[in-house]
């Protein structure tokens, strides 16, 4: 018999399937490689056996009472596209109906069987095993009848060289590529709600972040710090550790109060969030910058403020919120799990010396003129000099 060695004391088997990595080409397998290694950082501690790849999916086993914990750990890594928490028999028909009859035995209302065979050897064919334990079910179970689209339940089968796999869920993950198999980029993360958006949607796209925060110390108290460190401890999540800068902007926000225009002050600030983020991405070896700007959702973030904002920077800037609006953001924030972080009181950086009217409309020309005033390499390296930087190793499970 084939696909015995299943041991007792490890009772469930999850299958991890990836969407966007099955077109890899020839990457392919470095794509499922990183993919391994974040889903293996993810689960230390929790007894994990026989973590790796095979045609197609992850395969991994652990004990039952560790099941929840890894089913809420794997939802969250970025490209794991769904997971299925199965039996594993021997990979033959009678053990394969006797475990889905068993899985479907109090089920109600409409069911459908998908069966997959990755090994050959099976002496039948999907769809014959697909028929063979449909009409299993059908006879132990009259409750149930079989609807092949939009069913209520799903009995998931994989046939493979060391043992068939039966399920009766399928969990969606978050999708996405593995973080780590795209470039490194620097995100301007801040205690509010769209920032940490922001950040997750580059994360699932594969790219490791850096994380630059402003803060004002001693004017405001360190709320926004302890806000922006509980959120990557969220983010990370995704797969890998991460990196924070703290940066205070206090000094260069008070000179450009005292001497720039006041409509300007704002673009000011930005200016220089970008130029300090500019450096810490060179030294961090990282290619570009993310922000959580949504077009026209505040004066700082119309088409020509932007424009003006990011002429200080030769990086790309990434803005993966930039048609989105607030209900979406603030949506997608609670799935993620960082909206109830955001909301906790704090001061926001930007609010330092707000001027009564921003301009909506600061062309770079006359931003560049005013910021004549200003020793910008002075400011620049004197934030340079006091940042802090920590890494971010802690995840909030």
């Amino acid at each position: 018999m084939r696909g015995l060695g299943m041991t007792k004391e490890i009772r469930m088997i999850f299958v991890v399937h990836y969407a966007e990595l099955g077109i890899k080409g020839r990457n392919r397998t470095l794509f499922e490689t990183r993919l391994v290694s974040n889903i293996r950082e993810q689960l230390k501690g929790l007894g994990v056996k026989g973590l790796r790849r095979r045609t197609g999916l992850i395969r991994l086993e652990a004990d039952d009472a560790a099941a929840p914990e890894i089913t809420r750990r794997l939802l969250n890594v970025a490209g794991v596209a769904n997971i299925l928490p199965c039996a594993r028999v021997a990979p033959e028909a009678d053990a394969i109906v006797a475990e889905a009859v068993a899985r479907f035995k109090h089920q109600k209302g409409t069911f459908r069987v998908t069966a997959r065979r990755p090994d050959k050897r099976f002496p039948m064919t999907s769809q014959e095993l697909a028929g063979r334990v449909g009409e299993a079910i059908l006879k132990s179970n009259p409750e149930l009848t079989v609807k092949m689209k939009g069913a209520d339940h799903t009995c998931w089968i994989e046939v493979t060289d060391d043992g068939a796999y039966v399920a009766h869920e399928k969990l969606k993950g978050i999708g996405g590529l593995p973080l780590g198999s795209s470039g490194k980029l620097v995100s301007l993360l801040s205690g509010g709600i769209d920032s940490p958006v922001a950040s997750w949607m580059m994360l699932r796209r594969g790219a490791p972040l850096h994380y630059v925060h402003f803060h004002n110390f001693p004017y405001t108290d360190r709320a926004s710090i302890d806000i922006v460190k509980d959120m990557i401890a969220v983010l990370n999540r995704t797969g890998v550790k991460a990196t924070l800068s703290l940066v205070n902007l206090t000094p260069v926000q008070e000179e450009i109060a005292a001497v720039c225009n006041p409509q300007f002050r704002v673009i000011h600030y930005r200016r220089f969030m970008f130029r300090i983020a500019e450096l810490i991405a060179h030294r961090e070896k990282a290619g570009g910058l993310v922000t959580g700007e949504s077009l026209g959702q505040v004066a700082s973030q119309t088409v020509q403020n932007m424009r003006t904002v990011e002429a200080v920077t030769k990086l790309p800037v990434f803005r993966p919120l930039i048609g989105m609006d607030k209900d979406e953001i603030t949506d997608r924030a609670r799935a993620i799990g960082t909206f109830g972080i955001s909301t906790r009181p704090h001061a926001d950086c930007c609010s330092l010396f707000m001027p009564e009217n921003p301009s909506t409309r600061a062309f770079e020309e006359a931003v560049d003129e005013d910021e004549k005033k200003l020793d910008a390499r002075k400011w620049i390296e004197a934030a340079m000099k006091e940042e802090e930087r920590i890494d971010m190793d802690a995840v909030a499970w």
